[in-house]
């Protein structure tokens, strides 16, 4: 009997079609094989499918299981456990993880997401525990679509990783969540901060500042996390974009942003909390050329500006 931590060398090819094989017998996704087999969705999609490491004799079983279908004829080594320290010599220290880009280069996608952490995003470090936490906090009344689809649907893309989401049993909240040293290793190589955005200094990286496309897709990512769609007053019913934040830096990029990208803010206008400031795009003509050039890809922000268009129609005309 194999012992669990051996590891089977199988046939070129063999170990990705016998992972293909138990993802098709099982009819089910890559994150539900992958918790099968008690790994992590992106080490069997990127590694093991991959052939760039070899199947602990554990891992061979359950998927000989899954597939209903034993590859024993094609194994043409069984190693043990130790044999990859014994290389560079059985005491030899092991070396910690070296953390990897999962992207090389940014994208408009990228950018958006940086919007979204720089609203509800939060990510930090606890390396003595091995933890690393990317996390997006969202409401679970009015953002489940966003929350559920659209953000973990956009990291897929982005980095070929699938986050989890956790709902509030005792808040309104819906939390996006990913342990990932890749992950957080990426985000900082592009400019994110760890820890606090009230204190931490973050600002707008200058690769989204200078591409006018990119700013957009930020801006659409911070919009749509931190900001709102309400009327100007209680006496002007007309649509206004509103963003609050409590970070000096991220005030001052948005100030930025909107000054490259051609808009008219109001004054940072303070709130029942000190701390944090509010400022909005309260001119109708204004509102309505966000909407065309940047937009929305949370579904409350859209719904809510269309019903305030719709029955505004009438008083909107004269400015546009």
């Amino acid at each position: 009997m194999k012992e669990l931590d051996q590891r089977i060398i199988v046939e070129k090819g063999k170990q990705l079609l016998l992972i293909e094989k138990a993802k098709k017998k099982m009819n089910s996704n890559w994150f539900n094989l992958a918790r099968e087999v008690g790994v992590s969705e992106n080490y069997l999609k990127s590694y093991l499918r991959r052939e760039i490491r070899t199947l602990k004799a554990g891992f061979y079983e359950k998927l000989c299981k899954i597939a209903e279908e034993r590859y024993d004829k094609y194994i043409i080594e069984v190693k043990d456990k130790n044999w990859g320290r014994s290389k560079g010599g059985k005491n030899s220290p092991s070396k910690p993880k070296i953390p990897k880009l999962l992207i090389n280069e940014p994208n408009e996608d990228l950018a958006e997401f940086f919007g979204i952490m720089f609203g509800d995003g939060n990510c930090y470090e606890l390396k003595k525990k091995g933890e690393y936490q990317v996390r997006i906090v969202g409401h679970k009344e009015d953002e489940v679509e966003y929350m559920t689809k659209y953000i973990p649907e956009l990291m897929e893309k982005l980095f070929f990783i699938k986050p989890s989401i956790y709902f509030g049993k005792k808040t309104k909240s819906i939390v996006v969540s990913k342990q990932s040293k890749d992950l957080l290793y990426t985000l900082l190589h592009f400019g994110l901060k760890i820890g606090n955005k009230k204190t931490n200094g973050v600002i707008v990286p200058k690769w989204i500042l200078k591409n006018k496309q990119y700013l957009k897709r930020f801006t659409r990512g911070l919009i749509d996390t931190d900001g709102s769609v309400c009327p100007k007053t209680k006496n002007h019913k007309t649509p206004t974009i509103w963003f609050s934040s409590a970070s000096p830096t991220i005030r001052e990029s948005l100030d930025k942003a909107f000054k490259i990208l051609g808009y008219n803010v109001s004054v940072w206008a303070a709130r029942k909390d000190q701390d944090c400031r509010q400022c909005s795009i309260g001119r109708s003509s204004e509102v309505l050329k966000y909407y065309n050039e940047i937009g929305f890809s949370n579904s409350k922000h859209i719904v809510r500006f269309q019903n305030f268009f719709t029955a505004q129609l009438p008083l909107l005309s004269i400015y546009y």
